[in-house]
């Protein structure tokens, strides 16, 4: 089997084997890490993730102008994104149709508090007080299924 040896033990020829085993180890380690670092840093940038989902829910709005979800998706990213003119754009296509108007008046109400209009903002937030539990079953539906 194998022995264990001391360092004093072994032969001169086997010391030096192994020291140079141990420096192409080393070497190869640090190769090995420079390399995944140079490829981890260095890789192409691609698109941000916002903007991949923005670039969707305009085309899914392109597609069907008429799909309110799609217009109201489109909104909110845009107010997430600080583009409250077109945010408030989108939402007024909403209230154009009748249809939701709850959560249009909300998200629009919320893009004119971004963009410091608090007498709008104001405004179309008693629409939505007066609407009630009715708006808040909304929010909370939309938010469990589009999370």
């Amino acid at each position: 089997m194998f022995r264990v040896t001391s360092l004093t033990e072994m032969p001169e020829a086997q010391l030096n084997r192994w020291i140079k085993r141990i420096g192409l180890l080393l070497f190869v380690g640090i190769v090995a890490f420079v390399a995944f670092y140079a490829v981890d840093r260095f890789r192409m940038p691609t698109t941000p993730m916002v903007d991949r989902q923005l670039a969707a829910a305009e085309a899914a709005v392109q597609a069907n102008p008429g799909d309110t979800a799609a217009r109201g998706r489109l909104a909110d990213l845009y107010t997430a994104n600080g583009r409250y003119a077109d945010a408030n754009a989108q939402y007024d296509a909403v209230l154009e149709t009748g249809q939701e108007t709850e959560l249009a008046h909300f998200g629009r109400a919320n893009a004119y508090k971004g963009m410091g209009d608090l007498d709008k903002a104001a405004a179309d937030f008693q629409v939505v007080s007066k609407s009630g539990w009715a708006l808040m079953e909304k929010v909370l539906v939309s938010v469990s299924v589009n999370p």
